[in-house]
């Protein structure tokens, strides 16, 4: 299957949620990523890598671009929006077809629960990455490099003393694996599903 933009269109217009402002419960964080892809041929996503941080529980990890609800986000949408504009200094706004929304990741850092929004984006011009010191690369991935399992790969996570081994895909040396595969995953599954509908 080759993934083309009309293809993902559709894949995503089922998912659609409200785009007002949640009221986080105490101790929850909420964030929002932006999944933007290009029109190439094949359609290709863009990956960051984080920098390295201590103070970061995914430091160095593939990502997408995003992070924390703020107080001044009127909604998730721009949260989105702006993590994407001061990590990687692309304003999507005016130059990005706004696509919709992945299933929602639910998780933990630092043992508070965690709320991640994964908003899709199609570029409509060319852009130049600005990153910002969170950032330590930027990367385009063909999106059937991921469907056709030539990419698939696993990783290896100790924790507590315990090993665990996850999926995830090899993008230049790096691996996706964890939230960002997870959503990934659910692009991935959209898109077949919409293939036999």
């Amino acid at each position: 299957m080759t993934i083309t933009l009309d293809r993902l269109r559709r894949a995503l217009a089922r998912e659609t949620r409200a785009l007002s402002r949640p009221e986080p419960e105490p101790g929850h964080l909420i964030a929002a990523v932006a999944a933007v892809v290009r029109p190439s041929e094949p359609l290709d996503v863009l990956l960051i890598r984080r920098a390295t941080s201590p103070t970061d529980p995914w430091s160095a990890h593939m990502a997408f671009p995003g992070g924390k609800l703020d107080q001044g986000d009127e909604s998730l949408l721009a949260t989105a929006l702006r993590e994407t504009r001061e990590e990687v200094g692309v304003d999507l706004l005016g130059r990005s077809e706004y696509l919709g929304q992945l299933p929602i990741v639910d998780a933990s850092r630092q043992g508070r629960a965690l709320s991640i929004h994964p908003f899709v984006f199609a570029l409509t011009d060319a852009v130049e990455f600005q990153p910002n010191h969170e950032v330590d690369g930027v990367f385009w991935v063909a999106l059937d490099s991921l469907l056709d399992g030539s990419r698939a790969t696993t990783v290896v996570h100790e924790s507590n003393g315990n090993r665990f081994r996850f999926p995830a895909w090899d993008v230049d040396g790096h691996p996706v694996w964890g939230l960002t595969y997870r959503m990934l995953r659910s692009l991935l599954t959209a898109l077949e599903e919409s293939t036999h509908e």
